[in-house]
């Protein structure tokens, strides 16, 4: 038989008024989870009668998960611990209590009481151990929320253990348990907050019983039928707190294709409840991640692009500064596609090595794209090979640099023959076009170790294939360049562990013969690209870093911090410290 508000209304009132003259234990048992109030003649308790009003009422909204372990935090109402037993049929029951409650009961004999209520009922058939904080033995402080989250642990872990321990725990209605819920209905603030912590942390499930209004005017108590038991949305995962923290790590390690997927979720999940201005700061803040994984990949042109583009440019506006290398090269880099490498080539055959900007702006950052691959990534065999490649492209530089800049102005300060045949002053003049761009395209590490170091360079055959070019530069020439008389001078000077020869050697053994390459290789390489740059910006009297030891953001060399990048995008400042850590 159905019982309507009027009904339920007068129940609660009966049971009400016996608290009066009664045991609250004792009234709980007899007339709450009992048939005492003899409802339809004694057949159905008050608790039943309130929770199948209750699922009536709230339909598909009402829980129908089951759980192996219920988690209660024990103010002093009772009645809703007893609801949730009843709805989601826990195998165990855990108490959180706290030391009193009022002057006259401790936690302990409270405990002891609710377990006598749950243990010897009939009411409650699916739980089968009820335990508290005090049996544990241990000293720890429940009212506070460092001690609650130091007592769930425990909880949860001896819930792990128990039910590893035993077969598949099901519902009445076949279906297989969750393990875990947490009940913070009524009790104490401090509990609360470490129970929440707890459970955003775990990911476990919250789980409030709430009350529709109105309340009894003249008790202020709320009546039982008109329970709204849930599950609170967990703000860790639903607002992706845990990602920030990733995002902000992979932010500082420069894994930006990552940070932008993942915020990319973000986005997906939060789209429909954050603010319209606050989702458009985090659609701008992926789109300078995507700005920076092009940078970072050495796509200057593409990273360029963004800086054109209309949704970009208010981020400009607020203060955004790209990279200096995606400033003075973006709109001369060929861009990623299928004629990149013809328009390097068209590159380097027109201004790059005679336009020191380019040289030095491009050999810095990637010299600091070598160093992040090393500190950041551990990726010692990436930063060996682009460390080649650098110390190559800076060596190749001073070469085509003088062939470009010096070459007619100074005509005795290199030998050039192909093969026997000397060349003069008049047919040096009309082959230059000819010898710089065979060594631009064809030139090897070799020839420029042996030409750098004073000796007769072999370099690459001419078109035709029929003569072999040979250059040799003089000693004062070397001077000038180098600001000694060999390049290995240059290498013995700076202590180098691994000279351009033997690092030459190891690159290619690297990519043909698979040779592993560990920490102290990779360190190596990095050092003598640095000194080979510092040398080149030496003899280029212009260098654009004199101190490396400077904050990049300050140079304009790197990205901007966390904290720029959350002001630049207009997101509230709580942006700036999610994900931090202490």
């Amino acid at each position: 038989m159905e019982m309507d508000e009027g009904q339920l209304e007068k129940y609660t009132w009966q049971y009400w008024k016996l608290e009066e003259g009664q045991d609250k234990y004792t009234l709980l048992r007899e007339f709450y989870i009992g048939c005492g109030l003899r409802i339809n003649g004694g057949e159905i308790s008050l608790l039943d009668a309130e929770l199948e009003y209750a699922k009536e009422k709230l339909g598909e909204n009402f829980p129908d998960k089951k759980y192996n372990n219920l988690v209660f935090l024990v103010g002093y109402s009772l009645e809703p611990l007893f609801q949730l037993i009843k709805i989601y049929q826990p195998k165990r029951v855990f108490l959180l209590l706290s030391n009193e409650y009022g002057k006259n009961e401790r936690g302990w004999d409270r405990g002891t009481h609710i377990c006598d209520l749950i243990e010897k009922n009939q009411a409650f058939p699916s739980v089968i151990e009820v335990t508290n904080n005090f049996c544990l033995k241990n000293s720890i402080d429940p009212s506070n929320p460092t001690g609650v989250f130091q007592i769930l642990q425990m909880f949860y872990q001896y819930s792990l253990d128990q039910d590893n321990n035993s077969s598949t725990s099901v519902s009445a209605e076949g279906n297989e348990k969750e393990p875990f819920l947490i009940d913070i209905t009524g009790a104490k603030k401090s509990m609360v907050a470490g129970a929440f912590l707890f459970g955003a942390f775990t990911r476990t499930p919250i789980s409030y019983v709430d009350f529709d209004e109105p309340y009894d005017k003249y008790r202020g108590r709320p009546y039982g039928f008109r329970c709204k038991p849930s599950l609170l949305s967990n703000p860790y995962s639903f607002f992706k707190l845990g990602d920030w923290e990733q995002i902000r790590k992979m932010y500082k390690d420069h894994f930006f294709k990552t940070c932008s997927q993942m915020l990319e979720s973000v986005i997906s999940a939060l789209e429909q409840t954050l603010p319209q201005k606050e989702i458009e700061g985090l659609r701008g803040l992926r789109m300078m991640m995507d700005f920076y994984d092009k940078w970072d990949n050495n796509l200057y042109a593409d990273a360029f692009e963004y800086l054109n583009k209309d949704e970009f440019k208010p981020l400009c506006n607020n203060g955004f500064c790209s990279p200096i290398a995606v400033q003075i090269l973006g709109d001369r880099w060929p861009k990623q596609g299928e004629n990149a490498i013809e328009k390097y080539n068209e590159l380097e055959r027109g201004d790059l090595y005679g336009n020191n900007n380019l040289v030095q702006v491009y050999a810095e950052d990637e010299f600091r794209r070598i160093n992040r691959l090393i500190e950041n990534n551990r990726d010692y065999r990436s930063a060996l090979l682009r460390g080649a490649g650098l110390n190559e492209f800076l060596m190749k530089a001073r070469v085509v640099r003088w062939l470009t800049i010096y070459y007619e102005q100074d005509l005795e300060g290199c030998e050039i023959w192909w093969d026997k045949d000397r060349i003069n002053e008049q047919t040096k003049k009309e082959s230059r076009s000819e010898i710089r761009e065979l060594i631009i395209k064809k030139a090897t590490v070799g020839f420029f170790n042996a030409l750098l170091n004073g000796g007769k360079a072999k370099g690459p055959k001419n078109s035709s294939g029929k003569k072999t070019l040979w250059m040799q530069f003089k000693k004062e020439k070397l001077e000038y360049i180098l600001g000694y008389a060999k390049w290995s001078e240059v290498e013995n000077r700076n202590g180098v562990q691994i000279n351009s020869n033997q690092l030459a050697e190891f690159r290619n053994k690297t990519i043909h013969a698979a040779l592993p390459v560990n920490e102290s290789n990779a360190l190596s390489a990095l050092q003598l690209v640095e000194m080979n740059l510092d040398n080149f910006n030496a003899w280029v009297e212009n260098s654009l870093n004199k101190d490396r030891q400077d904050k990049e953001e300050e140079q304009q060399w790197g990205i901007h911090t966390w904290e720029k990048l959350a002001d630049i995008c207009g997101l509230p400042k709580y942006y700036s410290s999610m994900g931090k850590g202490d």
